[in-house]
């Protein structure tokens, strides 16, 4: 029987919460020394030491562990030394019944804003291995608490409210936390760490090499933050760092963390950073951080009300043991104790359902097995589930979904049509299918399914997007003007539209409208993707072709050196004429982005495709799409890689084809769709 919680106490000091990148509170911090919030020190039961296995995210490379609140349900959370207490998803707190009251202290500040909305719960008992932590304090329903760690579900964060009890050790390479209730012998490297109940901070020596050859060392205060990724250095307070500010790029970058509003667009959470160069990073008793950049966000969003200077993240401590003693305020980091270990959190989410009964949970089991490459199995799973739900509007979709995965458009298609518009347009597939069946010469089906959609959900974005591409390809622009406003309307992004509105604009022949739009795109965010190429392919003069050189050359001056999307930038400078600037791009992309391609056929892909935007040794990158499309034929990229390196080759009936092949994978790509239809349109 699940142990039922006490009664929820009233919070009787606000509480603060750091999260991921950046987010930090403002709120009463503890007197130094006082245990950690919402905890009776001495109250955790266990043994003297133990060790447990970490769980490493495919995405992000984070740390996660296995914790019980009571119901001897396991649930997966972040391991973030950076939050003060630990927090919890809605859903978690739904589902082990935990009540929730406002939390009645200061509102959460994190570089994205305020979060003045948060409610909090205690667990009468976290379970984590051995070791039973009573009264737990979570906040419940912050944004920026992961729910997902790659594919697997997450319950929320475990924060130092819960490991501040301890000695606590992570064994990087191992995958490994050791816990300790006293009795760990620190290294004579050890340094001073500064725990005040909440937040656990140290120097961090930053060592950059200046140009003339000189070491510059600057001591900087950091939180030590396992929720984090990189070294992450905020304001500059008392100008320690005007030494440093010369060795610094700058650019603007997207900053997030708690506080970040929702509907609103990418431009919003731009802000000038400077990226630091690191020579090194000495941090409790190590010199780590080798060819690494620290973030520097040097004036903080006003609307943030930060009490941070920096976060150390995990990637500071990957390949090497992190010791962190909070009663004893001290950390240390040494070389690894244990054998590497390969955990991944995948891998420990099937586990868990293995054996799934519930639809809910086989529908989860199928999910995972699809992400990670087992899709035959997948596949299996998913035709015993609509076996058993033959009825089931998100199981023919996720079939839907899955048969063009494996190369199955018309297959697809056909498990869409006997679905309501509206339950399409509430799973996200109607786009899909109104372009699918226009693709597939059913323009009859599209337009029938568009106005059911738009009859069923007449507030639905998606329905009036799917509407003004009826109408375009129609031919009927000022009807898909009409609808594409409707639809910006209803949106919740207001620039979500801006590369719909620059088609359209070509569509009409409005060439300096649909390159008003492109602009604004590249003025809004400097890293969005497609638009440089596309704004590329629109220039047909040479005061255009001035123009585009101008726009180009500033949105990267925006952006720190290698950043933003260097294939399109390629591309971009390949067809205005700069060979230089678009093999520059390529050799960067190939550098940055190729290396950390999953498999060797994506990674052949990744070189291919970067080749022939740059339009630079074609005969090789046929050899590597060959190589990756041997491997997945029917994957969508590969087969755009096809196109655009047939294109260069000046096989324009094979681009068009491969096109072709590529859109009908993903109907609803809106980059697909106007590379099938450029490639059909060029002479």
């Amino acid at each position: 029987m699940p142990r039922r919680p006490r009664p929820l106490p009233s919070p009787a000091l606000p509480v603060a919460l750091a999260l991921g990148l950046g987010a930090a509170a403002c709120a009463p911090k503890a007197p130094l020394g006082s245990p950690p919030s919402g905890n009776a020190r001495g109250g955790v039961q266990g043994p003297p030491h133990a060790a447990l296995p970490l769980w490493r995210s495919p995405v992000g490379n984070k740390l996660y562990i296995e914790a019980d609140l009571g119901d001897g349900v396991p649930r997966l959370f972040l391991v973030d030394t950076g939050a003060d207490i630990s927090a919890l998803t809605a859903e978690a707190a739904a589902e082990l019944g935990l009540p929730v009251a406002p939390s009645g202290g200061g509102p959460l500040a994190g570089l994205g804003g305020e979060v003045r909305d948060w409610q909090l719960t205690v667990a009468p008992e976290v379970s984590v291995g051995p070791y039973d932590v009573p009264q737990v304090r979570f906040a419940v329903g912050v944004p920026g608490v992961p729910d997902r760690a790659g594919l697997a579900e997450v319950a929320g964060i475990l924060g130092n409210n819960i490991w501040g009890h301890f000695q606590l050790v992570i064994d990087y390479p191992a995958n490994t936390l050791e816990l300790w209730r006293g009795g760990l012998q620190l290294p004579p490297t050890a340094t001073s760490m500064w725990f005040d109940g909440h937040h656990a901070r140290a120097v961090a020596e930053l060592r950059v090499r200046a140009p003339s050859g000189e070491l510059v060392a600057m001591p900087w205060t950091v939180e030590v933050d396992t929720g984090a990724v990189g070294l992450l250095l905020v304001g500059d307070a008392d100008g320690s760092g005007a030494a440093l500010r010369p060795l610094a790029s700058r650019g603007e970058e997207p900053i997030y963390g708690v506080g970040a509003p929702e509907g609103v667009g990418m431009s919003y959470f731009l802000r000038p950073t400077l990226r630091l160069p690191l020579e090194s990073v000495a941090i409790g008793g190590a010199e780590v951080g080798a060819g690494q950049s620290a973030r520097w966000v040097p004036d903080p969003d006003p609307r943030a009300a930060l009490q941070l200077s920096g976060l150390a993240g995990h990637e500071l401590f990957d390949g090497k043991r992190l010791i962190l003693d909070f009663p004893g305020r001290q950390m240390a980091l040494v070389p690894s104790e244990r054998p590497a270990a390969d955990r991944d959190v995948h891998a420990w989410a099937l586990r868990q359902l293995r054996g799934a009964r519930g639809r809910d949970d086989r529908i989860e089991q199928v999910r995972l097995l699809a992400g990670t490459d087992e899709v035959d199995a997948a596949h299996r799973a998913l035709l015993r589930l609509i076996r058993d739900y033959p009825d089931d509007t998100e199981l023919r979709v996720a079939l839907a979904r899955m048969d063009r995965h494996l190369g199955r458009p018309a297959d697809a298609l056909e498990l869409l049509k006997p679905l309501g518009a509206g339950d399409l347009v509430d799973a996200g597939e109607l786009l899909t299918a109104v372009s699918g069946l226009q693709l597939a010469g059913d323009a009859g089906g599209a337009a029938a399914l568009c106005a059911a959609a738009l009859e069923a959900r007449p507030d639905s974005p998606e329905a009036w997007v799917a509407e003004a591409d009826l109408a375009r390809a129609r031919g009927e622009l000022p009807r898909a003007r009409a609808a594409l406003a409707e639809a910006s309307r209803h949106v919740d992004d207001p620039e979500a539209l801006l590369l719909r509105r620059a088609r359209l604009a070509w569509e009409e022949g409005d060439r300096y409208g649909a390159l008003t739009h492109l602009r604004r795109v590249l003025q809004l965010h400097p890293a969005a993707p497609i638009a440089p190429w596309i704004y590329a392919w629109l220039v047909d003069d040479s005061s255009d072709e001035a123009l585009l050189v101008n726009d180009l050359m500033a949105a990267q001056a925006r952006l720190h050196p290698g950043e933003g999307p260097l294939d399109f930038f390629a591309a971009a400078w390949r067809l205005a004429g700069d060979p230089a600037r678009a093999r520059a791009a390529m050799d960067a992309g190939l550098k940055r982005d190729c290396p950390q391609a999953p498999d060797p056929a994506s990674r052949a892909n990744c070189e291919a495709w970067y080749r022939a935007v740059a339009g630079v040794d074609l005969d090789a990158a046929q050899r590597m799409i060959d190589e990756a499309l041997a491997a997945r034929p029917h994957n969508r990229e590969f087969l755009d890689t096809l196109a655009v390196l047939r294109e260069a080759r000046g096989d324009l009936p094979g681009a068009r084809e491969a096109a072709r092949r590529a859109l009908e994978l993903d109907p609803a790509d809106l980059y697909l769709q106007w590379q099938h239809d450029r490639l059909h349109r060029t002479p």
